[in-house]
C-alpha cells in the first residue's frame, strides 16, 4: 500500500492518522528482525527498533499491540 500511494492518500484525506503509519512501520521492522534474527531475544529486538525509530520501548510495544489487535471488535468501535 505504501508503494502505490494508498497510505499517503489516506493520511492526507484524514482517514488515517500519521501515527498509525509509523506504528505499522515499527511493527513491520520488529517482525522482519524477528524472522531474520531467530536466536536474538525479543526484548533486544524491541530495544534495537526503539533506537532505530528514536522512540521508547513502550512505544514499540504499543505499536505491536495496536497492529495485532483485531479490527472489528466492540472495543475498537468509536463511541
Amino acid at each position: 500500500m505504501r508503494a502505490d500511494g494508498t497510505l499517503t492518500a489516506l493520511v492526507r484525506s484524514g482517514l488515517m492518522a500519521p501515527k498509525v503509519v509509523a506504528y505499522a512501520d515499527m511493527y513491520q521492522r520488529v517482525e522482519d528482525k524477528r524472522r531474520r534474527l531467530k536466536r536474538t531475544p525479543h526484548k533486544l529486538i524491541i530495544v534495537q527498533v526503539a533506537e532505530e525509530f528514536r522512540v521508547s520501548t513502550a512505544t514499540v510495544y504499543r505499536a505491536i499491540n495496536l497492529m495485532r489487535r483485531p479490527l472489528h471488535t466492540p472495543a475498537n468501535a468509536q463511541r
